[in-house]
């Protein structure tokens, strides 16, 4: 499903943009274990992503590399047209 919608997003608004980012942010470091939050975490399935913030971040940034972004300055990816 990412994929299918990051591909639509690009369809839409890369014929009429010079520059494409996106940042690398692992929303499952991000939950929290609040007693109003664990339903929704549980929903969402961040038991099951990667805990470590450098390897969720690594993880998330080899995803953006498949989808045709190249990684520039640390956690920021751009498409290459």
């Amino acid at each position: 499903l990412g994929r299918r919608m990051v591909d639509d997003i690009k369809n839409r608004f890369c014929n009429s943009t010079d520059l494409f980012l996106l940042q690398s942010f692992p929303l499952q470091l991000e939950a929290s274990d609040s007693e109003d939050d664990v339903q929704w975490n549980n929903n969402m399935g961040f038991n099951h992503f990667e805990k470590d913030d450098e390897e969720a971040r690594n993880s998330l940034g080899a995803y953006y590399e498949s989808l045709g972004f190249k990684k520039i300055r640390g956690e920021f990816y751009f498409l290459d047209k």
